[in-house]
């Protein structure tokens, strides 16, 4: 994973270990990104994706209809 993250823009992707649970796992991630940028310094409110490794093959539709959701509701969840 580190390999193809290297490949494209190391600095907009965060890879942490995962824990036990998923909840677990997001909290441990959001730790890790909160460490890492300065939130309190951001011109406009960040917007966070979480996707988890069972699932790898998401498409470039759904993670933009995502951000584009995040507009208008504060969290967005896919289903499917």
């Amino acid at each position: 994973m580190e390999s193809i993250v290297e490949k494209y823009d190391p600095n907009k992707v965060f890879l942490t270990k995962g824990a036990k649970t998923r909840h677990r796992s997001i909290l441990q991630g959001l730790e890790c990104l909160k460490s890492i940028l300065q939130l309190d310094k951001c011109e406009k409110d960040p917007v966070v994706i979480i996707h988890d490794g069972v699932r790898p093959f998401v498409d470039e539709k759904t993670i933009l209809d995502v951000i584009d959701n995040t507009t208008q509701y504060k969290a967005v969840g896919v289903v499917r």
